[in-house]
């Protein structure tokens, strides 16, 4: 009888310990623990992305090459940068909890240790974080970086934007975006 007993108090243990890595995003449970595939993956495809001015996007066969060239002199701007809104509905940041930003990108083999991504994640009417560079190397990677969500105090209309620069330098150089995934943490 003890025997059974403990085998049940091992499956319920079990069972919260499962529910217990649930974590809310948009008021849907997802997993991050288990599958890092479902709502907030974002595939890169012609008309996700929008170009600024210096920045071009090509479509190929698993994301968009995003090119960046513009003059770097013009600090705090977002020249030779591509966007990506996501209205009210679609924000994954939750006050009080971290915001993990994946970007699976690759880059040609010409873009040695000199071509850095630049990254910036902007809360309109909120806050902003830096612009976050990341040494690109050859072939396909995972880049990523967190965001401190603070406490919303904008209504409904809220949007936020990521920003991705594929060269911070200017000079042209290109990455191939593949996914985007955003994460609560």
């Amino acid at each position: 009888m003890r025997l059974v007993l403990l085998g049940i108090a091992c499956v319920v243990a079990a069972a919260a310990s499962f529910w217990a890595t649930l974590i809310v995003i948009d008021r849907r449970p997802n997993s991050a623990v288990a599958s890092r595939a479902g709502a907030n993956d974002i595939v890169m495809k012609a008309g996700v992305l929008v170009a600024s001015a210096g920045a071009r996007l090509d479509a190929t066969a698993d994301g968009l090459a995003l090119t960046s060239l513009f003059d770097p002199a013009k600090t705090g701007s977002v020249d030779g940068a591509a966007y990506l809104n996501f209205p009210a509905g679609r924000i994954a940041a939750v006050p009080g909890k971290t915001l993990r930003i994946e970007i699976d990108a690759s880059a040609p083999q010409s873009a040695g240790p000199t071509q850095v991504m630049e990254v910036l994640y902007v809360q309109n009417g909120l806050q902003a974080s830096p612009w976050v560079k990341f040494p690109l190397s050859e072939g396909r990677k995972t880049y990523d970086f967190k965001f401190k969500a603070p406490a919303e105090t904008r209504g409904a209309d809220r949007i936020d934007t990521l920003w991705l620069r594929g060269d911070a330098t200017g000079t042209g150089g290109t990455v191939t975006l593949h996914t985007i995934r955003l994460l609560v943490e």
